[in-house]
C-alpha cells in the first residue's frame, strides 16, 4: 500500500536554525557555570544549590527521555547515522551530553546530505531533527522556564540588573523562543506542501505562546519574591494535579508503560507554564479548563504578592496595580491571538488512520509521511527504506486534528 510520498527536504534554513540552537545551548551552559560561580562567591549557597538542582534535574530527565528514544529507534535507523557504537552512545548520556550529541549528529548528516542525493540522509536529518525539537521543548519547560523565574527573582531581590544575570535572563528567554519555533516548524513539516502554513502563521503561533508563557512566568516569579519558601510546595501541588489529569487522558505516545509515565510527568511540568496537547480530538473544553485554572492560579499567586510585598515599585517604577493590569492584559491578549490563530491559520483534519493516508475534506489537510511503500521504495534494501518519526507525527496529528485551541 502506498501511504504518501513527498520529496525529502531539509532546507538550509533548518540547518542554520539547528546551528543557532547549538550555539545558544553552549552559551547557555557557559552562563549557567558563570552564574553558579558568581552566586557561590557571593555566599548565596542556597541559590547556588537551587540553580544546580534545576540544571541537573532537567538535564537528567532529558537524558532519560533521549535514551528511550534511541532505544525505541535502534531497529529503525542506521546505527552509523546515530553514533559509532553502543558504548559511546551510552557514555554520552551518562555524561549528560545527549543534546549536544544530537545537535552535532544532525549537523553532520545535514552537511553530508547537501552533497549526496541519497534520500536516506535527508530523511534521517528530518527524523533526528524532529526528536531534537521534542527534547528541546521538554528542556525548555524543565530548565529554561524555571531558570527564567529564578533570574527574575534575583533581579527583583537585588534591585538591580548585573551583566551576567541579564545575559542569562536573555538566554533563557531566547531558548524558550527558539524551542517553540522549532517545535512548530517540525509539526508543519507533516503538512502537504499545498496546505503548508506560511510564516505569518508561525509568527502568530509564536506570538500567542509568548504572550501566554511570559505573564505566567512573571506571576510565578513575583510569588517567589513574596513567598520564596512556598513556591516549591505550590509547584509540587499543582504539578501533581496536572499529572493526574494527564493520566486520565490515556495518552499513547511512547512504546512502553515506563516511557509513557515519564512522558505524562513531563507534560505535567510543561502544563505548569504552557498548554501542550496530549491527545487527538477536540480540545475546546480541555483548553477552557486549563486556561481557567491558570488564570485562577495566577490570581492567587499575584494576590499573595500584592498582600505581602511591593517588589516592582522600586526597580521598575510602576505601581502594583499597573503590574497586575499588564500581566492579565497580556495573558488575555495571548488568548485572543490563540483563538485568532485557530480561526484563521490552523488547518483542520479528520482522524488519522494508522496505515492509510488521510482523505482531505474541504477545510482539511492530510499528512506528509516519511514512510514510502511505493514501488520504487519497496525495491530498496530494508536498511535503506525510509521511516516516519511516529512520535512527532502523532503530535502533529494531535495538533492539526484539533478544531479548538491546542498547543
Amino acid at each position: 500500500m502506498v501511504e504518501e510520498s513527498f520529496p525529502f527536504v531539509y532546507p538550509a534554513s533548518d540547518f542554520l536554525l539547528t546551528l543557532v540552537g547549538l550555539v545558544l545551548f553552549v552559551v547557555d551552559v557557559a552562563l549557567d557555570v558563570r552564574l553558579v560561580v558568581d552566586l557561590y562567591s557571593e555566599g548565596a549557597y542556597l541559590k547556588t544549590g537551587l540553580l544546580l538542582f534545576i540544571f541537573l534535574a532537567s538535564t537528567i530527565i532529558v537524558q532519560l527521555f533521549s535514551g528511550l528514544l534511541y532505544y525505541y529507534d535502534r531497529k529503525k535507523t542506521d546505527p552509523e547515522l546515530l553514533i559509532r557504537g553502543k558504548w559511546p552512545l551510552t557514555a554520552a548520556h551518562f555524561t549528560l551530553l545527549a543534546v549536544p550529541l544530537r545537535y552535532v549528529n544532525i549537523l553532520k548528516i545535514s552537511i553530508k546530505s547537501f552533497n549526496d542525493k541519497n534520500p536516506l540522509l535527508k530523511g534521517e536529518a528530518v527524523y533526528q531533527n524532529h526528536d531534537l525539537s521534542l527534547l528541546r521543548l521538554f528542556e525548555t519547560f524543565l530548565e529554561s522556564a524555571p531558570q527564567l523565574v529564578f533570574m527574575i527573582f534575583i533581579i527583583i531581590q537585588k534591585n538591580h540588573v548585573d551583566f551576567i544575570t541579564s545575559l542569562k535572563t536573555a538566554g533563557s528567554a531566547a531558548s524558550i523562543a527558539l524551542s517553540v519555533a522549532m517545535y512548530h516548524r517540525c509539526m508543519r513539516s507533516f503538512l502537504p506542501q499545498k496546505n503548508n502554513q506560511g510564516y505569518i502563521s508561525s509568527l502568530v503561533y509564536f506570538a500567542w505562546n509568548l504572550l501566554l508563557i511570559g505573564p505566567r512566568v512573571f506571576a510565578v516569579a513575583l510569588f517567589t519574591c513574596a513567598n520564596p519558601w512556598f513556591i516549591a510546595v505550590h509547584y509540587l501541588f499543582l504539578w501533581t494535579g496536572l499529572v493526574i489529569w494527564a493520566r486520565l487522558q490515556d495518552s499513547d505516545f511512547m512504546d512502553n508503560l515506563v516511557g509513557e509515565w515519564l512522558y505524562q510527568c513531563i507534560v505535567g511540568l510543561i502544563w505548569y507554564f504552557s498548554w501542550f496537547n496530549l491527545t487527538k480530538g477536540s480540545t475546546l473544553w480541555r483548553g477552557i479548563i486549563y486556561h481557567s485554572i491558570m488564570l485562577v492560579d495566577m490570581g492567587i499567586l499575584l494576590g499573595f504578592w500584592w498582600d505581602q510585598q511591593d517588589h516592582l515599585e522600586d526597580i521598575f517604577k510602576v505601581e502594583p496595580y499597573v503590574t497586575l493590569g499588564i500581566i492579565f492584559s497580556l495573558y488575555i491578549l495571548g488568548l485572543v491571538l490563540k483563538v485568532l490563530y485557530y480561526r484563521c491559520f490552523h488547518p483542520r483534519v479528520t482522524e488519522l488512520q494508522p496505515k492509510q493516508p488521510m482523505v482531505p475534506l474541504q477545510d482539511e489537510v492530510d499528512f506528509r509521511l516519511l514512510v514510502v511503500d511505493g514501488c520504487e521504495e519497496a525495491k530498496r534494501p530494508k536498511q535503506e527504506q525510509l521511516v516516519t518519526n511516529k512520535r512527532m507525527r502523532n503530535l502533529a496529528a494531535n495538533f492539526y486534528s484539533s478544531p479548538a485551541p491546542s498547543h
